[in-house]
């Protein structure tokens, strides 16, 4: 998994596809190639800009999208079970002609469905997997204790299991009014055991750039320490691989 990745939420709420495209341009000519969106983000919008953006250069970089928060009808009477296997299918299919591609990179469910049981989406997921649909599986917004039951749930099943767990972090602390410049941040994020990648929204090139080189910096043992004393607060999204 790259260590930075885009994330899309903008694209198609709060800029253009001539902007989406200066976004993405930037992203890949600095070696950006991972691109984090939803069903969700601008109600399909950012999933076909995105798609359009990237064009012929859709294999070369990786793509995830999340389903499973209201789409307003837009897959049909979901009757709020989104992790159901018929909201699965529909859903995934709904991602795939928006985007332009016949796969996803990483397929998340962005929350946690209280009406469906966890072993129901995490079959039909498996099944995504299984057909080449979907390269890896991950979940977003899980509370630990969700994330531990669906781990064990997958491997008691033999299914797939998630691959990759998303929360918000950041180590920008609104409390004590701190605000770190991106390298503390972004590098900062990076440098932790348990993370494989830092997700930041952006809506201009030079952001893309500015959290690209962030990540160069590589805090000391010193730092680290310091950084961890300003606490969290849920602001950005990080990436974790479940052990």
């Amino acid at each position: 998994m790259p260590v930075v990745g885009i994330g899309c939420n903008a694209f198609g709420s709060r800029i253009d596809a001539d902007q989406v495209q200066e976004v993405v341009d930037a992203a890949i000519d600095r070696g950006v190639t991972f691109f984090d969106t939803a069903d969700t983000y601008g109600l399909g919008a950012s999933e076909e800009l995105l798609g359009a953006a990237l064009g012929s250069r859709r294999d070369d970089v990786v793509v995830a999208t999340k389903f499973g928060m209201d789409m307003q009808g837009r897959n049909g009477d979901d009757g709020g079970r989104r992790g159901s296997a018929a909201y699965v299918r529909t859903a995934v299919e709904a991602s795939l002609r928006r985007l332009g591609t016949d796969h996803v990179d990483l397929y998340q469910l962005h929350t946690p469905d209280p009406l469906t049981p966890v072993e129901e989406t995490l079959e039909a997921l498996d099944a995504l997997v299984q057909a080449g649909t979907v390269r890896a599986i991950g979940c977003s917004n899980f509370q630990a204790w969700q994330l531990v039951d669906a781990d064990w749930r997958s491997r008691s099943a033999d299914l797939a299991r998630f691959a990759t767990a998303q929360n918000e972090y950041s180590l920008y602390n609104r409390t004590a009014e701190v605000e770190l410049v991106p390298a503390c941040d972004m590098g900062g994020l990076a440098a932790q055991d348990a993370v494989t990648s830092v997700i930041a929204g952006a809506t201009r090139p030079e952001q893309v750039r500015a959290n690209a080189d962030a990540v160069g910096w590589l805090p000391s043992e010193d730092d680290l320490v310091a950084l961890s004393e300003i606490g969290a607060a849920r602001q950005s999204y990080t990436t974790f691989a479940p052990a």
